[in-house]
C-alpha cells in the first residue's frame, strides 16, 4: 500500500467511523486539515507486465491496484513529508501547531528522525517531533498516538504525516512486492476538541503479530547487518528473498 493511499485510508476509517452515542463533553482529536502530495511519475500496471511475467489483471485482481507513484532517484522521504504537511497545514487556515508525528519506515538516514527535520522546513522549529514506525499502520498508529496527547491536553493541534519512498526498498524484480508498494506522503491536523463534533476521532482498534516478520522485510543497514555502516559490499534486495520464491510460484 502507498503512503498516500495508507494516509487516505486510515484517516477515513478513524474519522469516518461510526459515533453514535459520543458524549457531549468527553475530550477527543477532531480532524481539520488534510494534504498529499504524490510523485509526478505514475507506472501503470501493464509497464510492469513484461518484466514480472504476470498480466495486469492479475495485478489488480490480487491487491486491486491500477497503478502507483514512484519518486525519482533521490528524492528524500522528508521531502515529500514537508510538501504534504505544507497542504495540511494549509488546510486548517493557519500554520501553527505543537507536534509533528512522522510515519514512516524509509527513513533518509539511520538513526536520526526525521520528524524533527520536518518540524524545521515547516517553521515549526521546537515543536515535539517524532517518528513512528509500524509499517502500513504507522499512520494509524501516529493518529491514535496524537489523539491520545490531544485527550490528555499535553497539545492542542498535532500534525501527523505518512510517508514513504518505498521504491527504495523493492526489488523491482519480484511480483509479490513490486506491484504493491508505491511512495507519497499523506498529512492530517488533528485539534483539541468535542467527542460530539463532526470530524471527531472514534476509538481505535490496535494489534500486532510479529510471528511473521520473515515474510517481507528489507535487510541492510541495521544492528543485525551492518555491510552499509563498515564499507561491505552490498547485496542487493537481500530482504526479499523468502516472498520472492512463494510469489513468483503463485504468479505462474
Amino acid at each position: 500500500m502507498s503512503a498516500e493511499g495508507a494516509a487516505r485510508g486510515s484517516a477515513g476509517a478513524a474519522a469516518g467511523g461510526d459515533l453514535g452515542g459520543a458524549e457531549t463533553g468527553r475530550p477527543a482529536a477532531v480532524l481539520c486539515g488534510l494534504g498529499s502530495w504524490l510523485p509526478p511519475v505514475e507506472v501503470p500496471n501493464e509497464q510492469l507486465c513484461d518484466r514480472l511475467g504476470v498480466t495486469a489483471a492479475w495485478i489488480e485482481q490480487r491487491i486491486g491496484v491500477r497503478s502507483r507513484r514512484r519518486a525519482q532517484s533521490g528524492t528524500a522521504t522528508v521531502a515529500m513529508a514537508v510538501e504534504a504537511g505544507a497542504r495540511a497545514l494549509k488546510s486548517q487556515g493557519h500554520a501553527r501547531v505543537d507536534a509533528v508525528l512522522l510515519a514512516t519506515v524509509t527513513s533518509d538516514h539511520l538513526g536520526l528522525a526525521g520528524a524533527p527535520e520536518v518540524a524545521a522546513e515547516l517553521g515549526l522549529t521546537g515543536a515535539a517531533a517524532f517518528d513512528v514506525s509500524a509499517a502500513c499502520a504507522g499512520f494509524l498508529h501516529g493518529l491514535s498516538a496524537a489523539a491520545g496527547y490531544l485527550a490528555a491536553g499535553t497539545f492542542e493541534r498535532v500534525l501527523v504525516i505518512g510517508a514513504d519512498t518505498m521504491s527504495a526498498l523493492l526489488d523491482p524484480d519480484d511480483p509479490g512486492t513490486a506491484p504493491i508498494f508505491g511512495d507519497g506522503a499523506g498529512a492530517a491536523v488533528l485539534r483539541a476538541g468535542d467527542a460530539a463534533e463532526p470530524g471527531a476521532l472514534g476509538p481505535f482498534v490496535l494489534g500486532s503479530d510479529g510471528g511473521r516478520r520473515h515474510l517481507i522485510q528489507a535487510d541492510g543497514g541495521g544492528a543485525l547487518d551492518r555491510y552499509r555502516c563498515t564499507g561491505g559490499a552490498p547485496v542487493p534486495y537481500r530482504g526479499w528473498t523468502a516472498g520472492r520464491s512463494s510469489s513468483r510460484h503463485s504468479a505462474g
